[in-house]
């Protein structure tokens, strides 16, 4: 792309077409055929100007140019949208859809919040890796195929009723086995066992 100088006499603003020779300290250096300017980007140009890029300039001279927009590219260099300070995007009314054909990655260093009257998240595969967890809901329905859990250490408090029902249940202990309850009842349609060296009752 060819750069192109434009002068404004009666407004007193200068526009011209360059390329960003180089960024430092927040400034642009920007050659075009109208010379060589040092710059700074303007709030509206979320694309964050890189080296090499063609890019719009423009300003009254007497008090400093802005990038505008970055107009070209070349190769095929990611594009980054950059802001100071906070950014909303805000859709009054309608969808805000966000597509990406390799990944979507959200990334924070302190926290991410989402708010919403209804949550739905579908993938083929999953995984989630944290250092702690707090969950709390009026209602949890869950239905696996197979669930497997390997913890050190579980503490679980039923206040009103625990039902559990299954094909079969094998509880093994390495150590003790305690069942305690105020009134216990042990009943068997065919056959009730007990097997050890000692049996105590009473």
């Amino acid at each position: 792309m060819k750069a192109v100088a434009l002068t404004l006499e009666n407004e007193g603003v200068f526009e011209t077409i360059g390329t960003v020779d180089r960024i430092s300290e927040g400034f642009l250096e920007v050659h075009s055929t109208a010379g060589t300017f040092r710059a700074i980007r303007a709030f509206s140009c979320l694309v964050a100007p890189e080296a090499g890029d063609v890019v719009l300039l423009a300003g009254p001279r007497d008090r400093g140019l802005y990038v505008l927009a970055v107009l070209e590219r070349p190769g095929c260099g990611a594009a980054r949208l950059s802001t100071e300070g906070d950014l909303s995007i805000e859709v009054r009314s309608g969808r805000l859809a966000v597509s990406a054909a390799e990944g979507l990655d959200l990334v924070s260093r302190k926290g991410i919040s989402i708010a919403s009257d209804r949550l739905e998240a579908r993938a083929r595969e999953g995984s989630l890796f944290l250092g702690s967890v707090r969950l709390i809901a009026g209602a949890v329905d869950s239905a696996f195929e197979r669930l497997r859990q390997t913890v050190r250490h579980a503490f679980r408090t039923v206040q009103e009723i625990d039902h559990l029902r299954a094909g079969q249940i094998d509880y093994s202990a390495e150590g003790n086995l305690r069942l305690h309850g105020e009134n216990t009842l042990m009943t068997a349609r065919e056959l009730v066992k007990a097997d050890a060296k000692q049996i105590h009752v009473g």
